[in-house]
């Protein structure tokens, strides 16, 4: 009766609200989920959005927008997430009305279904990709109403002169900005602010291209670079912001002269506030001087050397420097920092600056992000002003004293195998990380005291060995060393200290890690209310039931079932899986997950009925899942449950409860409730594309030499513009050309080989004459760049073919030389043997050789050898194979092996590996010393006697083999290591890339030509041709 009557209440004083008071109340809430259970929990303020007509245009939810799919991974504000799952139809009219100045254009269709009038209304248009048409573009008429407008579809040809609205402020565009002619040129309106321009050519830029009144720009370029006056950045008196890769600077003829020193400025604009570029070089140490208004500078520079210098003590106003120089050593004369810097960052570097000292730092400065060695914590001082202070140690100790007592936040990281702390942190450090080999007891016992006022600590990669230790300290006072002894086996307890809030642990296992960490048990101080152990592989901690004052845990999915035969479906109990035990005062949860290309399905019934989580994230790095909801319970029973992301996907769930009849408490049972997650499959084009041309130069040469497959490579290259133009301009312009080859095609001589030669589709001899992928020709050629080819036919002198004229002596870059043809008959081929690259590792003599070869005639790191030696080899006459040989392909006409004392010989190199011998008589395998290769783990041979048993070497996994007979039935049963030879699979393109793409035609009748393959009879061994077909057009 008392709660009926307060309730009354309640409603009553609701009702004498006046509306427009409610209306302001229902604007100010700023979380839409708030908002929706405000709204279900009083009658009032749910009429007055549904039912009213005259105020529900006017309401709407907050902060979700359109966000293209390609920016949109993290983000969980995108209205493209929440458009299939939207189910809150109560509240239809708030979602549209936050999204009703948003037109989305697929295609034309979905341009023409647009009301008139609604056009009206529309301030943003973006087109999708799906529209891959630049004529349909042109054809469509945007409201004048647009002043934002995303093309992310490629144009291929400039925009109309009037197709751009004539209020547009923010423009995204990827494509052609000029043409063939000084009229077909885009024109880029007055009225713009923003841009976001990504150039494919540069064909026809115009210097008058962005508008004056321009004030933010982010330049791109696919694979050129743009000089700085060529698009006329100079004339934007209003720019504030840029951020560019692809700008230069044009060469000054004449260089103002300062003391001797030539003084060259940038172009550009000096009304930037904000500047993040990469250059190759700088002209001048002044180079920026101008820039007076720059408050943010983010510089890159790729060609920095040990005479250029960079002064930037002019720039007054700058507050935040980030600096990138790739991996060269700089000297702290070479540069000036800001008089009134805040922010100093070294950013992405292994190298620390040479000879710095206390004044290369503003007194200003309070935060400092650098590289340190042993000389620096010996002789510098740090500002007194600093509050945030992260520095990658290249010294072992790090002095405690050296931090200076302002600092709040600290992160050391080291890459030494034990790097410690001498003395105690600072009592001013809250924040703290610890990257590196760090003894974890002795951070904890001796570098962080308990009374620090640290709250947030992350520690990653510590050392565990001594762990041990720690555990000992802990329990000295509790039990006798008996005791500790027994403890030693059991997890070592950690206390962490007594003020803590936040506590991350990162530790990813390495695969050829050999030593396995123990878990660790800590002991959380009553103040933690963060965990984050998303992370740390398991199992390196021992936590399942979470400490009770925690609000907010992370984990890794380490326990996952299938369903039956699809391996590629995980299933994960959040919550039961892990045997967590949740504390009611946990509100978010976080589930991490690293499998990618894997469907997913969580179950999560039971943190919806089990515990009081408000917020649960499914996320992963690498992973296509982005998942953040909010859980509202809407009842005592939770028969209604409202699962809400940001973006408003989602609804109500309602749960049918139902009696469990094994539990003996008559415990309530819920149906299961799962989430499913599919792997994002990338589908359109532009998508891709876009993301090609945000991919650094370096990162491009690391794609492109790891594709494995060449068949693979070439599709590669003729699907993607940015990589096909990218090869091709680095094998014309670029000095890496050399860098870039096909794989796994070498030259293989046909006349005289093994017997498996004939099948090996990989042999450049096939390609030389039939290779017509004209466009990929330094590619292939670079392939076998380091291969000599020596024929010995013509005449008794040697005759060198190479893909130089460098002396054979000095060329360094010869791995593997060919000896082809036949010896002079009226010479002896000890007299005649060509002379050898010292880096040879691979040599196939084809020539049958009759005399041995000379003594150190091989290469000293020769790794493969091919010879066919029909000499006799006695006592005196001996074939010599270096230590380092692996590989040997030996074919000899001798009978016997012997020396004077009539013992066994070996003549092959104990380290071999990989052997095919043939001779004309089989021979016992102990007499070529086939038993003592206690490295060989490939034999192939059909010249060997079986009458010995237990000869062959044990380490064997692959044998190909002759037998007369077996002589014992346990002949191989020492051979434990023998694996099934799978085969190798071989491949209009062939592994050695002959062939190259056929254009069918279509005839009269609808058919294609005719294709055929012709083969020219070389002998009785039929023809055999292995190729690839893939389809580059449906």
């Amino acid at each position: 009766m008392i709660h009926n009557n307060q309730q009354q209440q309640g409603e009553d004083y609701i009702n004498k609200i006046p509306t427009i008071l409610l209306l302001n109340i229902i604007n100010h809430v700023t979380d839409n989920v708030d908002l929706v259970c405000l709204l279900f929990s009083c009658k009032r303020l749910f009429n007055l959005t549904v039912n009213n007509e005259q105020y529900r245009n006017n309401l709407s939810f907050k902060k979700i927008k359109y966000i293209f799919p390609i920016e949109a991974t993290d983000n969980n504000n995108n209205v493209f997430y929440s458009l299939f799952c939207y189910h809150l139809k109560s509240f239809q009219s708030l979602f549209d009305n936050a999204i009703k100045d948003t037109m989305i254009i697929s295609n034309k269709e979905s341009y023409d279904n647009h009301d008139e009038h609604d056009l009206l209304n529309i301030t943003r248009v973006i087109v999708l990709d799906q529209l891959t048409s630049s004529e349909q573009l042109s054809t469509l008429k945007l409201p004048l109403s647009v002043t934002s407008l995303d093309l992310c579809v490629e144009m291929n040809e400039p925009l109309p002169i009037d197709f751009l609205p004539p209020n547009i402020k923010h423009l995204d565009i990827y494509g052609v900005m000029g043409g063939g002619s000084e009229e077909n040129k885009s024109v880029l309106p007055d009225s713009l602010k923003s841009l976001n321009l990504t150039l494919t050519s540069q064909e026809k830029i115009d210097v008058n291209l962005l508008p004056e009144g321009l004030e933010k720009l982010d330049l791109y370029c696919t694979h050129f670079q743009l000089s700085t006056r060529q698009i006329g950045l100079d004339r934007l008196t209003s720019l504030t912001w840029l951020s560019s890769y692809c700008l230069v600077e044009e060469e000054e003829e004449e260089k103002k002269k300062d003391n001797g020193t030539a003084v060259v400025y940038c172009t550009l604009p000096s009304s930037l506030e904000y500047l993040d570029i990469e250059l190759s070089s700088i002209q001048s140490p002044t180079y920026f001087q101008l820039l007076t208004r720059l408050v943010h500078l983010d510089l890159s520079l790729t060609n920095f050397g040990e005479f250029d210098s960079l002064y930037l003590d002019s720039l007054v106003s700058l507050e935040t420097l980030k600096l990138f120089v790739t991996s060269v050593n700089i000297d702290a004369s070479q540069i000036r920092l800001p008089p009134n810097l805040l922010e100093f960052i070294q950013t992405d570097s292994q190298l620390p600056i040479s000879n710095l000292s206390t004044g290369f730092f503003p007194p200003s400065l309070t935060s400092l992000n650098i590289v340190l060695d042993e000389n620096d914590f010996n002789s510098l001082r740090l500002p007194q002003k600093l509050k945030s202070f992260i520095v990658l140690s290249l010294s072992s100790i790090i002095p405690g004293d050296f931090i200076p007592t302002s600092v709040t936040k600290l992160e050391i990281h080291s890459g030494l195998d034990n790097p410690s702390i001498n003395g105690l942190i600072p009592n001013s450090v809250e924040s703290l990380w610890l990257e590196g080999n760090f003894d974890m007891s002795l951070l904890i016992n001796h570098n962080i005291p308990s009374s620090n006022s640290i709250k947030k600590l992350v520690l990653e990669r510590v050392k565990h060995e001594s762990s041990k230790n720690c555990n000992n300290i802990n329990n000295n006072n509790n039990n006798n060393n008996n005791n500790n002894n027994n403890n030693n086996d059991q997890p070592p307890i950690i206390k962490l200290p007594n003020n803590l809030e936040e506590f991350t642990w990162i530790h990813e296992e390495e695969e050829e890690e050999e030593d396995k960490h123990p878990s660790f048990e800590f002991i959380y101080p009553p103040t933690l209310k963060y965990i984050d152990y998303s992370r740390l592989e398991p199992p390196l901690y021992k936590l399942q039931t979470i400490p009770k004052s925690v609000q907010e845990f992370k984990y890794l999915v380490s326990k996952t079932k299938t369903i039956g035969d699809f391996e590629d479906t995980e299933v994960h109990s959040i919550g039961i899986d892990e045997g967590f035990i949740f504390p009611s005062t946990l509100k978010t949860l976080a589930v991490k997950v690293n499998n990618q290309g894997q469907f997913w399905i969580f179950k999560i019934d039971h943190i919806i009925n089990q515990t009081n989580i408000e917020q649960l994230v499914i996320f992963g790095v690498g992973v296509d899942i982005n998942f953040q909801v909010d859980i509202r319970r809407l009842d005592p029973e939770n028969r209604n449950v409202l699962i809400i992301g940001k973006s408003l996907y989602g609804g109500i769930i309602q749960q049918q409860q139902q009696i469990d009849q094994h539990a003996t408490d008559g415990y309530q049972q819920y149906r299961p409730i799962y989430l499913y997650f599919e792997p994002v499959m990338q589908s359109e084009q532009q998508r891709e594309e876009d993301y090609i041309n945000k991919i650094p130069t370096i990162l491009l040469f690391n794609i492109i030499n790891h594709v494995d497959d060449n068949v693979d490579l070439v599709c590669l290259l003729l699907t993607c513009k940015r990589l096909f133009n990218f090869t091709s301009a680095t094998a014309v312009n670029n000095n890496n050309n050399n860098n870039l080859s096909f794989k796994h095609i070498e030259y293989i001589y046909t006349k005289e080989s093994e017997p498996s030669t004939d099948e090996n589709n990989n042999n450049v001899f096939y390609a030389q004459k039939c290779y017509h992928l004209g466009s990929f020709k330094r590619m292939f050629t670079n392939t076998f760049s380091d291969t000599l080819i020596i024929n010995v036919t013509e005449t008794s002198n040697q005759k060198i073919k190479s893909n130089g004229d460098n002396d054979v002596d000095d060329d360094d870059n010869i791995k593997k030389v060919l000896v082809l043809g036949e010896w002079d008959e009226l010479s002896e081929s000890s007299t005649t043997l060509p002379i050898l690259p010292r880096s040879t590792t691979s040599l196939d003599i084809y020539p049958r050789v009759y005399d041995p070869l000379p003594t150190n005639y091989l290469p000293p790191r020769l790794k493969h050898l091919t010879i066919h030696y029909n000499g006799v080899i006695g006592s005196s006459s001996l074939l010599v194979f270096p230590d380092s040989l692996k590989s040997l392909s030996l074919k000899t006409s001798m009978t016997e092996v012997e020396l004077n004392d009539k013992k066994t010989v070996c003549l092959l190199p104990v380290g071999l590996e990989r052997l095919y011998f043939f001779s004309k008589s089989k021979l016992e395998p102990s007499r070529i010393g086939l038993d003592k290769l206690t490295s060989l783990n490939w034999l192939k041979s059909y010249s060997l006697s079986t009458e010995e048993i237990g000869t062959l070497p044990k380490s064997l996994v692959q044998l190909d083999f002759y037998l007369d007979h077996i002589p014992s039935p346990t002949y191989f049963n020492q051979l434990l290591n023998l694996t099934r030879d799978i085969g190798t699979p071989f491949s209009i393109i062939g592994k050695s890339l002959f062939g190259g793409i056929i254009h069918s035609q279509h005839m009269k009748d609808g058919q294609y030509r005719q294709i055929y393959l012709y083969f020219k009879s070389t002998g009785n061994t039929p023809p055999k041709l292995y190729f690839d077909l893939p389809l580059l057009l449906n």
